[in-house]
């Protein structure tokens, strides 16, 4: 959400965009690749799994830095998209589901997270 607000801080243009896809996407790419090499080459160690795993649960800085690559690259195409066929219906269609967007995410993360942490079920666990 941080880097969705500060992205809204910079002018849209076609160079910025490409920019946003690129680097985005592809420090996404360059993270999961590291985070795979690191994974297989250390497979008995549980702080290297833990430091270096792009899974959400729980999430370190590898899955903060990764999900934050795709999302630029993500919002980057979106947007490009839009200018390129701004006169479209299909999406002004999607524009009002984009506005939904952060008011999913706060209930998303709010209650069914905290539903989810209440009953404990947010933690793998060996039985």
């Amino acid at each position: 959400m941080l880097i969705g607000l500060l992205l809204s801080r910079i002018e849209v243009n076609k160079e910025n965009l490409k920019k946003w896809i690129v680097y985005g996407f592809g420090s996404a790419l360059c993270i999961k690749v590291v985070s795979f090499i690191l994974l297989e080459l250390n497979k008995n160690s549980e702080i290297i799994q833990y430091l270096f795993d792009t899974k959400p649960m729980n999430p370190t800085i590898f899955y903060v830095a990764a999900a934050s690559g795709w999302a630029i690259g993500f919002i980057g195409l979106c947007l490009m998209i839009v200018k390129h066929y701004s006169n479209s219906k299909w999406v002004d269609a999607f524009a009002a589901t984009g506005q939904m967007a952060l008011t999913h995410y706060l209930i998303h993360s709010l209650v069914v997270l905290g539903i989810f942490y209440t009953l404990d079920h947010l933690t793998y666990k060996d039985e």
